[in-house]
């Protein structure tokens, strides 16, 4: 019992402790050891009852530990369940946080690539018109020497 007493909060040891200490148990408790009292002459009973009370007093305090150290594990729990909604918070502000300064400089590269895209096609437009100038060019060039050797007539 001392064990598990000292394994408990400040708190939860120091409410065992001070209902071990009184002897102020229950109306009925009361009642019963009033009785006792003027049963004396009995002596076979006697040890009967005080082993009785005894053991309500073990079983209160069992039952006072073990609410204690279950308050303590939920008291754990909690701190814990608090400390991951905070830190989910948290998370979910930076992820807000980095959204807002990237989402600019992705529009930006957006953009950038769109351009880039057009101008692409722009280019080899031109470069398709340019082929077919030079290939033009060449055939005239071709057609005009045929017709001075007179291949072409």
């Amino acid at each position: 019992m001392e064990e598990l007493k000292d394994s408990l909060p400040k708190k939860a040891a120091s409410f065992v402790k001070e209902n071990e200490e009184e002897d102020g148990l229950s109306d009925s408790l009361s009642e019963e050891r009033k009785f006792e009292g003027s049963q004396e002459g009995i002596g076979e009973n006697d040890w009967i009852h005080e082993a009785s009370d005894q053991n309500l007093k073990d079983g209160f305090s069992r039952a006072v530990l073990l609410f204690a150290l279950e308050l303590g594990r939920l008291n754990s729990k909690l701190k814990s369940m608090t400390k991951d909604v905070d830190h989910q918070r948290q998370l979910r502000l930076i992820h807000e946080k980095f959204k807002e300064e990237v989402n600019p400089h992705l529009q930006d590269c957006r953009s950038t690539v769109e351009g880039l895209e057009s101008d692409q096609i722009e280019i080899k437009g031109a470069l398709e018109k340019q082929i077919g100038k030079e290939q033009l060019l060449q055939l005239k060039h071709v057609m005009t020497m045929c017709t001075k050797e007179g291949i072409l007539n």
